[in-house]
């Protein structure tokens, strides 16, 4: 069974008792992405992971967004909420 849960947003003092949980993507243990939206950093990860692309698209995906703008280098990458691990992937070298 599939739930949602609606929050009301329309009374501030809710917004001022949530605390944002911090999503991270780190390799060798730095933080390279980072972002309390609860959205970007998962879905970047999930690009990461190759989950929403695949062949050519994917490997040209790692070569010029990953590699080259965003500082990540083959290896291992992991995904943490709240300072906590929630996934692990490696990056291939792209020749």
């Amino acid at each position: 069974m599939d739930m949602t849960v609606l929050k009301d947003i329309s009374d501030r003092s809710s917004l001022e008792n949530s605390v944002a949980v911090m999503d991270e993507i780190r390799q060798d243990g730095k933080t390279v992405l980072s972002s309390s939206d609860g959205i970007s950093i998962p879905m970047v990860f999930r690009n990461l992971s190759g989950r929403n692309f695949s062949g050519k698209e994917y490997r040209n995906y790692l070569r010029h967004v990953a590699y080259d703008d965003m500082g990540f280098v083959p290896g291992t990458i992991t995904l943490w909420r709240g300072g906590r691990l929630v996934a692990e992937t490696e990056l291939e070298k792209i020749d």
